[in-house]
Order: structure tokens, then sequence, then C-alpha cells
């Protein structure tokens, strides 16, 4: 008797592990996959160049790296260790400048993931919402939360409804957004010495134009 009491405890300890194990084996995970209406923004290519020129015929020259696609999981702390908790697709731009040894940090990220006001905890099982985070340096972004270069794209739900036509150097892009810093940032560090507080970006091909704060317009060449 004293035998089965010593060993019980360890006995039970196991089963809930096992049992433990097993729940995770047997949970179905969320997966929110890209759809074929996410794919429209998901064309940028590894080694393709931006290129920008100003009134005074200045330029400027990005090239994108780094564009990669892939199912990523999410993991938190579950009972005994963390746990994957969804799926989600991900899609990644990088881009440095090749007309300056300044470091540059550009890069545009768009998922399919959690809806706005959902945690991992309640995740659905729908398919997700869209998001694009960014940061473009020397964009001022939004100075009132202290953070230089990061887009203040509009809500996902609301980027179709505020989609305009653009005219840059002789080529029209049809599904541009706006996007205009919150202010004017006259303190911000700008990498490269140009505060843009204007951009603009097709669905389709990118950053087509920026404005900076002084009023000169850098329109992409063709």
């Amino acid at each position: 008797m004293k035998t089965y009491l010593r060993l019980l405890p360890s006995q039970l300890l196991l089963g809930l592990l096992l049992t433990a194990v097993s729940c995770s084996k047997d949970k179905t995970l969320p997966y929110y996959q890209f759809t074929a209406e996410d794919r429209k923004w998901l064309t940028a290519k590894n080694g393709d160049v931006w290129a920008f020129e100003n009134a005074q015929g200045k330029r400027m020259r990005f090239q994108l790296h780094n564009v990669r696609e892939e199912k990523a999981t999410v993991t938190e702390p579950g009972t005994f260790k963390m746990e994957d908790q969804y799926h989600h697709d991900r899609y990644s731009v990088a881009m440095f400048r090749l007309d300056t040894v300044l470091s540059n940090l550009s890069h545009f990220e768009f998922k399919r993931d959690l809806p706005t006001g959902t945690t991992y905890k309640n995740a659905p099982k729908d398919n997700g919402q869209f998001h694009i985070k960014a940061h473009w340096d020397g964009y001022i972004g939004n100075p009132s939360r202290e953070r230089p270069g990061e887009l203040n794209l509009p809500a996902v739900e609301e980027m179709s409804s505020r989609f305009q036509q653009l005219t840059v150097r002789n080529r029209r892009y049809e599904n541009v957004l706006e996007v205009t810093s919150d202010g004017q940032c006259s303190t911000c560090f700008i990498p490269g010495g140009i505060p843009f507080h204007k951009l603009y970006y097709d669905q389709r091909y990118g950053v087509v134009r920026l404005i900076e704060r002084n009023g000169d317009v850098w329109d992409r060449l063709p």
C-alpha cells in the first residue's frame, strides 16, 4: 500500500501530461490564408528597383530584397509549455537605397491574421482579416506617438473606398492610397535628410509618389 501511494502522484502527473499532449495533437488550429483579393497586393519581386525623380532632376533608387511568403505559426504560453495557437499567411518585402551609404530600414509586411478586437484566446475559425504594416525611412509618420517612419495606413476595411486614380509621368495608376502624416515633426531625425509627409501607394505597383514637407514632389519613374 505504501508503494502504491508513493507512486500515485507521479502516475497522476504522467496521466495529466499524456492527456495534455493528446489534446494538443487533436486540436485543430485556425489557419488564416491569403485570399485572391489579398494577392493583388503581393506583386513585389526580389531585385525590383523603384526609382524616383524630383523636378530638379535628382533621383533616389530603392531595390527590393528578401521578398518572401510564409506560413507563420503563433505560439503562446499553454498549461505546461509554449503551444501553437494558430497559423497565418505572411508576405514581407525589405528594401535598401542604391544611391547612398546611409542605412535604410524600409519594409512592408502583409498578412492575414486575427481580426481587430480578437485575441488567440478567442480566435475565430473564419478567414481572419488582412493587415498591412509598413515603415518608410524619411516618412514623418506619427510623431504624436513617437513613431517616425511608420505608415499610418487606413483600416483595411476602408482601403477600397479610399482608392483614387493617379497619373505619374504619363502612367495611370488605378488603385492608389494617399497616406499623409498626422504632424510636422520638426525635431524628428530623418535618415537621408529628406522628410516626406505624404506618400502614394498603388495596390499593384507599390510607392509611386512621395511629397516632401517643403512641397517638393518625387515621382516614380516608369
